[in-house]
């Protein structure tokens, strides 16, 4: 998938970043691998990603996408 939209909201996990992204059709959750915040990407973000779309626990997730501030 490649997306534009805005990030909607973070979390930090023990081991994951997550951040909820719109794109303006519906929402999606990118998740990180990293014991930190990824550089960036904050509430009102607007980003391109890219990467595969799958679901967990019935929700659309990218798991380590790329991304491209815009």
């Amino acid at each position: 998938m490649d997306l534009s939209g805005q990030i909607v909201g973070t979390s930090i996990e023990p081991g994951q970043f997550e951040a909820a992204f719109d794109d303006g059709t519906g929402q999606l959750t990118l998740v990180w691998l990293a014991p930190d915040a990824i550089p960036g990407i904050e509430v009102g973000a607007k980003v391109r990603v890219r990467g595969f779309r799958c679901e967990l626990d019935g929700r659309p997730v990218i798991h380590n996408p790329r991304y491209d501030l815009l």
